[in-house]
């Protein structure tokens, strides 16, 4: 009687095994972020390629990657020629241009190609990502606690705990208008209220573009002290605010480093913010808010 059982189980467990063999869950529209120097990487299947290592950006304007992985993964022909005039971008060279569509997992990007001499991971504009397998969840879900990376409904954004900004536009990053208010620890404190974006790639919770002229008002009038900005490895590399008390909108943070950056000149935007400012950001395309906590 018991081995009559037990063969039993094993048709059992048997017949689940080649169910699942059969019907594999093969989709992938939900990642685990990988942080490394202030930046989050995920790996995916790049037009059903091997898996490749892929950095999470909002502020540029289109996918990267070097030519040696475009011509490993792609044929030309399958996307526009929009540029095959060579040029710079940041400290890597521009071969050429493109327009098209590119499979991350499964999800799809279309959009602008830059086809670069040498990168050592392809770069993406997580905002521009298409969830193609379920149209209504396409809600762009950044956790930085759980460093994960999913796709979401609108209806599974919960509003009680999340605070929104109303997004103003892209360029490319997403825009919006919100309040900061810094007391620099020395005394001096001061608020205004301007237009930042949300900059993935930003290792900092938040730069001040020092060729606005509102930031530069700002810092002047309230008179906060600017000290020197150093990396991890101690070199000096421009100013900052030490904030004892920083508030962004409704986020608080304490004991900050505020960069200030002139390399960085967007019409009307004072600055950007990044993901150590937030415990997690939902960026709703659709209904033109970025949902923070």
């Amino acid at each position: 009687m018991s081995n009559r059982i037990f063969s039993i189980i094993q048709w059992a467990a048997l017949a689940i095994f080649c169910a699942i063999v059969a019907f594999p869950c093969t989709g992938q529209t939900s990642f685990k972020m990988n942080k490394k120097n202030g930046h989050y990487y995920i790996t995916a299947r790049i037009n059903g390629n091997k898996e490749s290592r892929i950095l999470l950006a909002s502020n540029i304007k289109g996918l990267i990657i070097s030519e040696e992985s475009f011509n490993k993964f792609f044929g030309e022909s399958q996307f526009d020629v929009i540029d095959n005039e060579t040029q710079r971008l940041g400290n890597v060279k521009v071969i050429k241009t493109l327009s098209g569509s590119v499979s991350i997992g499964d999800l799809e990007y279309n959009g602008m190609i830059m086809v670069v001499d040498k990168y050592d991971c392809v770069v993406v504009p997580v905002q521009s990502l298409q969830n193609n397998a379920d149209a209504d969840a396409n809600l762009v879900s950044l956790d930085f606690k759980k460093k994960t990376l999913d796709f979401i409904k609108s209806c599974d954004v919960d509003t009680v705990k999340m605070h929104y900004f109303d997004i103003t536009g892209y360029v490319p990053a997403p825009a919006f208008e919100t309040t900061l208010v810094i007391n620099d620890g020395a005394g001096n404190d001061g608020d205004m209220t301007a237009k930042f974006i949300f900059d993935l790639a930003n290792g900092s919770p938040l730069f001040l573009f020092s060729r606005n002229n509102e930031t530069v008002k700002f810092i002047k009038n309230n008179k906060l002290k600017r000290l020197p900005a150093s990396d991890k490895s101690g070199n000096e590399k421009g100013q900052g605010i030490y904030a004892g008390f920083c508030q962004f909108g409704d986020r608080t943070i304490r004991d900050a480093s505020v960069g200030i950056i002139g390399k960085i000149d967007i019409p009307g935007i004072s600055g950007c913010a990044g993901p150590s400012m937030f415990n997690k950001v939902v960026i709703d395309k659709a209904g033109s808010r970025l949902y923070y906590e």
